[in-house]
């Protein structure tokens, strides 16, 4: 079994969330592009070739029709399977029924939308009741770093933990990432941002277990502000995606992606079937990412304030991103993780 990848599934474009992270354009959230029961067993076939789990996502799965007869028959398939959700649907029984699927670990996205907030709180007390495991339940607070941005989602996830902590383990994951459209963001607002979390964190005497993802072998809190978490938290810093390996994500269209930020202008996407199995795929495309690195070594030089750039191993993707978009550039970027996790007791 290949686990240097994640597979992830993409059943449907469609959200009912407006997240400024979210690499979705706003126009494919509203289409309702989206993988059937069927498809879902012909891609489960091939990626069994390489791997016993899957991570689920959307837009938002909630909104697929056929979700619980899909996790149903992955639980009978897989050994794991994670479920990304932001937990917005007034479909009760559809949470009570998930709750009690074998093998399954939910990645709940707080950044919910304030009139969403009640629908929120009400789920996950209904999952909380009803779940075979509380332990395999993860709260995702993301990060954008853009100017001007209030403290709104710590506040929440601090009010969601202080609901819950007498009743399950606090999982959580934070995840600085890139805002999505046209956005001026400052690397210092990280800092501050995950600064104002622990600070919370240490007030209310919450334990917590962070996971912290950095997800291009880049991150955008300084080394400080990761070590400081690290002393106050139970703190690992997950494996960062697309650094070894293509990150696989099969898309509605069933199209398989190297990686979230690549481009098709770069790395034309292709569908799944057209490889024998996620192996073949994996050696394909880690080629064309050699290639890309090989022929643009300018992006690791140093430039005119003598900021390091960034480094091979990085996604691809987000060199471009990061060098096409408005970026305030404060030398506080790390260019791997190597030396954080050297560095964490």
């Amino acid at each position: 079994m290949n686990y240097i990848s994640q597979p992830t599934i993409s059943i449907n474009s469609e959200c009912n969330n407006n997240c400024e992270y979210c690499y979705i354009s706003n126009n494919n959230k509203n289409k309702k592009d989206i993988l059937s029961y069927k498809d879902i067993v012909e891609i489960i076939k091939w990626i069994k070739q390489s791997y016993n789990y899957v991570i689920i996502m959307g837009g938002e799965p909630l909104l697929h029709p056929d979700l619980i007869k899909i996790m149903e028959y992955l639980s009978k398939e897989l050994e794991g399977i994670k479920l990304i959700t932001n937990l917005i649907s007034k479909n009760e029984n559809l949470i009570q029924k998930l709750a009690q699927i074998r093998n399954l670990k939910f990645l709940i996205n707080t950044t919910t939308n304030k009139k969403y907030k009640n629908i929120f709180n009400k789920n996950l007390n209904i999952l909380i009741q009803n779940s075979n495991s509380l332990k395999n339940i993860v709260f995702s607070l993301t990060y954008t770093g853009r100017e001007k941005q209030d403290n709104y989602y710590t506040d929440n996830l601090i009010s969601i933990i202080e609901k819950v902590k007498d009743f399950i383990p606090i999982n959580l994951r934070i995840s600085p990432y890139l805002p999505q459209g046209d956005y001026t963001y400052n690397l210092y607002n990280y800092d501050t941002q995950i600064d104002y979390l622990i600070q919370n964190i240490k007030t209310t005497g919450i334990i917590a277990n962070i996971s912290f993802d950095c997800s291009f072998n880049f991150c955008f809190a300084s080394k400080n502000t990761i070590l400081k978490l690290a002393k106050e938290t139970n703190l690992t810093i997950d494996k960062p995606l697309c650094q070894k390996a293509p990150f696989i994500d099969i898309k509605p269209n069933k199209k398989v992606y190297f990686c979230y930020f690549v481009t098709d202008k770069y790395f034309p996407p292709k569908y799944f079937y057209e490889f024998a199995s996620p192996d073949e795929y994996i050696k394909y495309f880690t080629e064309i990412k050699e290639n890309f690195i090989k022929n643009n070594q300018y992006l690791c030089k140093t430039d005119e304030k003598n900021c390091p750039k960034y480094c091979p191993g990085v996604c691809p993707g987000i060199l471009i991103k990061i060098k096409d978009n408005k970026f305030i550039d404060n030398c506080r970027h790390i260019p791997a993780l190597t030396a954080i996790k050297d560095t964490i007791p």
